[in-house]
């Protein structure tokens, strides 16, 4: 009976040491905000107007299994990174520029969501590799990231989430 049960004990333990390094399981809003204002060149950005420099500020990259080897170099490479720094938050806002191409990308599978003041206010697929950096959108369809270093810059201070669940509102 001892032996059944610390082989149960230890097979909970590697799912949950498997779970917490390689495949964290997140509950995350099933709704696209892409809030967008274009001028006369179809730039845009969506978080232009947040003042990320007060308040309780998150931003999540939810990297599909298929795109974390494609990481440009010096992100970080897992499948939940995740940001609470308002300066880091606010360089990202203020680089957060993208330009609407009128295309698609089909195999847009990562995810970006933004929250101020805990609040949800970006929530969009994004493609973020080496040679590619642009949202995805139903309300946008693609576009292309203009500060595609600058952003690399940001998201390499990005930190691993390293736990099984994560569940984000």
């Amino acid at each position: 009976m001892k032996k059944k049960t610390v082989s149960i004990v230890i097979l909970i333990i590697l799912f949950l040491v498997f779970a917490l390094y390689f495949s964290p399981w997140v509950k995350k809003p099933n709704k696209e905000i892409i809030y967008v204002e274009y001028n006369d060149s179809l730039t845009f950005n969506p978080l232009q107007n947040i003042d990320f420099n007060v308040g309780d500020n998150k931003a999540y990259l939810l990297i599909s299994h298929q795109d974390i080897e494609e990481l440009p170099d010096g992100i970080k490479k897992g499948k939940v990174l995740f940001c609470s720094d308002n300066n880091v938050l606010d360089r990202l806002a203020k680089n957060f520029y993208h330009k609407k191409s009128g295309g698609d990308m089909a195999t847009c599978e990562s995810e970006i969501l933004i929250y101020h003041n805990k609040k949800l206010i970006l929530s969009s697929k994004i493609a973020l590799s080496k040679n590619i950096i642009g949202l995805q959108g139903e309300s946008i369809g693609w576009a292309d990231a203009v500060n595609r270093d600058s952003l690399v810059s940001v998201f390499k201070e990005f930190n691993l989430i390293k736990r099984p669940v994560l569940i984000l509102e």
